[in-house]
């Protein structure tokens, strides 16, 4: 007997172990999400599967993480690969961390077809440009959460010598989105990419590689890309085509500058920015500058531009020849500001809507348009496919020497295509020469031509021709703002165009001066009347007059009936509705879409939303 009492005594220890076991395990298990992974000790690779997600480290650990932090407790050269199945999003944070990657292994790559969502947050990555930074795999989808203002890419780790790889690498149909952490202000959140050694882009295809990607920019966060070789800040690599999207939406703000031959946003050296591609910003801030003969936004050398490039409530700065590797602004550049790099024709669509924008051109390119030729053998084209539209917009386009503002630059080019100026738009056309060339089209071409330009006479047209010194400053300052100094010179000789004076600067196109029909005031609801006679101050906005209403109506004594005149009013507030029920107060509403609608206070209708349109009132109440 006392053998088995032992016996019983050493079981229930071993389960009191047991438990503790246990409990030990579901805690490491339970915190595991909390402990960085440090990339210092090993190559790290993330799998996110339907259920879950498993993080694995070379000479290291293997377990489940569903929200790994990656930090470096120092400088290494080790990497980390992210890859998911169908249906699944890897999570991932990287702060921290300092990333310097030498020969063929990217930094951080999301695999081919996978999707991943990454936070970066103090990260500084710097490659030898043999390989990404990071590198979004074709097919695949990847969102950058950029947190903070201490996120910088580059590749000077590489002392001399040039590369071929794109810092931020997007595949063929690969998306790229980058956003900032929801936290408030672009300024907050900042990632800057700076291309000195390779030909690739600073984000978009390597060197030699079409672009057929997607980028987006959104949100509150500050992009600044620069490239001081041939391939674009954002779009496609040296030689390579620009065929993919390109959107900035949502108050993000974007900065892209290139050194060579290649555009700020769109194709690199040689390349086309081809019928399919697009440039869309949207609510947004963006500055694009150049050295060469690339355009701001568009072609790259010897590139054609017949994409479309929208820019809708936004404020938008394209120079194209004005930046300058070694700090200073320079006067080269044969390219337009928005549309074909040198040697390049124009035959897509530049749309500009509610916005802001200044286009400048410092050499033979137009500020919208064609690029400059190469006269023995070339001859400048806004073909009959291309298209400029302005509505409600404020725009200065300014060009230099045998340039043009909209159209196809020097003497022997052609101007087919059309040009709609529209709204309350003010634009201001500034040439400027070199020397004495008699007088040059603003709009259109100064050689042949069959096309067509429509201005609306609700339209302001300021202009401006005359010789300059080619040498004042103009480019973007240490400030990043836009700086033209000479302009001060300038003050007062602007001139306002009338029809005579639009004749004689549009040239090679038939122009039409449309007239704008005022607008007919629409009729002004009735102050409501009660069944004593009373009535209000007649108020014609919506707001006041509904505001009007309810106090009228919360004036009355329970039993009494409102009539009220809404005119061509549709829909009302439900404000109004529980204000009639609280005060016991009947309404009928006399509108001009239809029979008087008759609202008891006792209506019992139902709300969810702040406006209820007439149309369904009056089937709310048939029930």
């Amino acid at each position: 007997m006392k053998n088995r009492r032992q016996g019983k005594r050493r079981n229930a220890s071993g389960k009191k172990l047991l438990c503790v076991v246990i409990s030990a395990l579901m805690f490491v298990t339970m915190f595991a999400g909390d402990v960085p992974w440090d990339l210092v000790k090993g190559d790290i690779s993330i799998n996110a599967g339907e259920t879950e997600q498993i993080v694995t480290q070379v000479g290291g650990d293997t377990r489940a993480d569903s929200a790994p932090v990656i930090t470096s407790s120092a400088p290494t050269d080790n990497s980390v690969t992210i890859s998911s199945e169908a249906g699944a999003t890897a999570q991932v944070t990287i702060q921290d961390a300092v990333i310097n990657t030498s020969g063929t292994e990217s930094a951080v790559t999301v695999t081919a077809g996978s999707s991943a969502e990454i936070t970066i947050q103090n990260v500084d990555i710097s490659t030898d440009g043999n390989a990404n930074a990071i590198d979004v795999a074709a097919n695949s989808n990847a969102t950058i959460i950029v947190d903070g203002t201490e996120n910088n890419i580059d590749d000077n780790n590489r002392a001399s010598g040039y590369g071929d790889s794109a810092l931020i690498h997007v595949g063929d149909n690969a998306s790229l989105t980058i956003q900032g952490d929801g936290s408030g202000e672009s300024g907050e959140n900042k990632l800057e990419v700076a291309g000195r050694h390779t030909h690739g882009a600073g984000i978009g295809s390597n060197n030699g590689e079409d672009f057929t990607g997607k980028v987006s920019i959104t949100g509150d966060v500050y992009v600044k890309s620069g490239v001081l070789e041939n391939g674009a800040a954002v779009g496609s690599g040296d030689q390579g085509k620009f065929a993919g999207v390109i959107n900035v939406s949502d108050g993000a703000e974007l900065r892209a500058e290139t050194g060579r031959n290649n555009a700020a946003i769109g194709a690199g050296q040689g390349g086309d920015f081809t019928k399919n591609a697009q440039v869309n910003i949207t609510d947004s801030t963006v500055k694009a500058d150049t050295y060469n003969n690339g355009a701001a936004i568009g072609g790259g050398y010897m590139g054609n531009f017949a994409g479309t490039v929208t820019i809708e409530n936004s404020d938008v700065t394209a120079v194209a020849g004005s930046f300058n590797p070694g700090g200073t602004n320079g006067t080269r550049g044969e390219a337009a500001a928005i549309g074909a790099g040198y040697n390049g024709n124009f035959s897509g669509e530049v749309s500009v809507i509610d916005s802001n924008l200044t286009a400048v051109a410092l050499h033979d390119g137009a500020a919208i348009g064609a690029g400059g030729i190469d006269k023995t053998s070339q001859t400048a084209e806004f073909t009959e496919e291309g298209v400029v539209n302005i509505d409600n917009s404020t725009v200065v386009l300014e060009t230099h020497s045998k340039g043009i503002p909209i159209g196809a630059p020097e003497e022997n080019s052609i101007f087919n295509g059309t040009v709609n100026i529209t709204g309350e738009s003010e634009i201001t056309l500034v040439d400027v020469l070199n020397k004495e060339t008699g007088d040059q089209a603003l709009i259109g071409a100064n050689g042949t031509g069959n096309g067509s330009v429509l201005i609306e006479d609700s339209v302001q047209v300021n202009y401006w021709t005359g010789t300059h010194n080619q040498d004042a400053y103009v480019g973007f300052s240490d400030e990043n703002k836009f700086d033209m100094a000479y302009r001060n010179s300038m003050d007062g000789v602007f001139t306002k165009a009338d029809e005579a004076a639009l004749k004689e600067i549009v040239k090679n196109a038939e122009l039409t001066i449309r007239i704008v029909p005022k607008p007919t005031p629409a009729p002004t609801p009735s102050a409501p009347i009660n069944n004593s006679g009373s009535t209000t101050v007649c108020i014609s906005t919506a707001y006041d007059f509904w505001r009007t209403l309810e106090a009228k109506i919360r004036s009355c004594q329970r039993g009494d009936e409102i009539t009220v005149n809404v005119a061509d009013f549709n829909e009302m507030p439900c404000y109004i509705l529980e204000a009639l029920t609280e005060c016991g107060v009947d309404l009928i509403i006399e509108w001009n879409g239809g029979e008087d609608i008759e609202i008891k206070h006792d209506h019992g209708i139902e709300y969810e939303h702040e406006q209820i349109a007439f149309t369904v009132l009056i089937e709310l109440l048939k029930k």
